[in-house]
């Protein structure tokens, strides 16, 4: 339901759009397919970690490790994808 929504918000924006350049519009798709996939997967992972703690809740902290530790390996691709290691490397 969420990704129909990004869908049809993305359409409904574009058709009154002048300047109307697909790419983009492509590019805007993807990024409310990401971002739906990463807020699901986000809550299966929060889902499984309340199993497993003692107390069934997540604090604040847990939280934030927990979505940092998911976007390590989407980051780390983008990193040797884009040769960003030479960046790092120099600062």
């Amino acid at each position: 339901m969420l990704i129909m929504h990004s869908i049809v918000s993305a359409v409904s924006g574009g058709v009154t759009d002048i300047s109307f350049h697909a790419v983009g519009y492509m590019w805007q798709i993807l990024n409310c397919f990401l971002t739906a996939s990463y807020s699901l997967t986000l809550r299966r992972v929060m889902d499984t970690a309340k199993q497993v703690t003692k107390s069934g809740n997540l604090n604040e902290f847990t939280m934030v490790l927990l979505n940092n530790t998911l976007s390590l390996p989407l980051g780390l691709v983008l990193i040797f994808l884009f040769n960003e290691v030479d960046y790092l490397l120099d600062t």
